[in-house]
């Protein structure tokens, strides 16, 4: 099943798996990166998100104010309430962490089945445990941070 699969992403990627493994791996990281970033601003749901961000911000408030009195009925509704709108707000996060899990879970297992055992990087120096050569998981994900980090300053 997943011969065909692979076979297939093989096939779409041929120019860019036959650059050296720390360019190609940089590449889909880079590429994956992107398409997540763009799938998750057409999913996001901005304005629901920064509502429940103010809720959020309304409640701690008056709880702050309700334990200062020692008001512990009102205390305990507020904890409540907060906790109700922690729970949406979670569903509303565990959404998008899901689609962007599915998106990398395309790539991930053909990546693992491409370049298991490779070094996709030579290092300059010597990482406790990783030594001097970076396995290929290790490099997508720091170059995937990399450019996550970048994008978010680009567009937040």
């Amino acid at each position: 099943m997943f011969e065909s699969y692979f076979a297939l992403l093989d096939t779409i990627f041929l120019p860019v798996t036959n650059l050296p493994p720390f360019l190609s791996i940089a590449i889909f990281a880079i590429f994956s990166t992107l398409l997540v970033t763009f799938i998750l601003k057409i999913f996001e749901r901005k304005k629901v998100r920064a509502e429940i961000m103010k809720r959020l911000e309304e409640i701690r408030e008056k709880l702050t104010v309700a334990q200062r009195s020692k008001n512990s009925e009102e205390t305990e509704r507020l904890i409540k309430e907060l906790l109700s709108i922690n729970k949406e707000y979670l569903k509303h996060s565990l959404k998008l962490i899901l689609i962007s899990f599915l998106i990398v879970l395309i790539f991930l297992p053909w990546l693992n089945f491409k370049y298991r055992g490779t070094a996709a990087a030579i290092l300059p120096f010597s990482l406790p445990i990783l030594g001097s050569k970076l396995p290929w998981f290790y490099w997508y994900a720091f170059v995937s941070l990399v450019i996550s980090w970048l994008i978010k300053k680009f567009i937040d």
